[in-house]
């Protein structure tokens, strides 16, 4: 497990797991985190997505799916689609939507509305600094 120097580790098995302790700990980016529903937390450097692809990233009980389109822009919702726990990490993108890899149903990465009635995805902060990815826990809202 390789050390990121942010009080936490970083393994790869496909997934990416995040391992948090819940002390206080500072992210560097002027935000105090105490905990993990508050966390703002490094999930290590944008290369790690390709361009026009998503990754899992599991941080504490939750897997992100952190989407980076052709465009440069990123998103980050809940990996399981709502309908049959599809991974939509696995998903195709682009548009500003994911398309679930098992049953083709479509969700809108800005808000995590879906194209199926009372479907929605929960949505999630993410921002790059100096090259290393962030994901807000605490931002986490469903659209519907």
């Amino acid at each position: 497990m390789a050390d990121t120097g942010a009080g936490f580790g970083i393994r790869d098995s496909g997934f990416t797991t995040l391992d948090l302790g819940l002390e206080a700990r500072d992210s560097g980016l002027g935000a105090r985190d105490s905990g993990l529903e508050t966390a703002l937390v490094s999930l290590g450097s944008i290369t790690r997505i390709p361009e026009g692809q998503g990754r899992c990233y599991v941080v504490g009980a939750e897997e992100i799916a952190v989407f980076r389109q052709r465009d440069g822009r990123l998103f980050a919702t809940q990996n399981r689609c709502p309908h049959r726990q599809g991974p939509l990490a696995e998903g195709v993108i682009g548009s500003g939507q994911v398309i679930c890899p098992l049953h083709s149903h479509r969700f809108e990465l800005e808000d995590g509305s879906g194209s199926e009635h009372g479907e929605c995805l929960k949505v999630y902060t993410v921002d790059v600094r100096k090259g290393e990815l962030f994901v807000r826990l605490d931002s986490g809202r469903k659209a519907c």
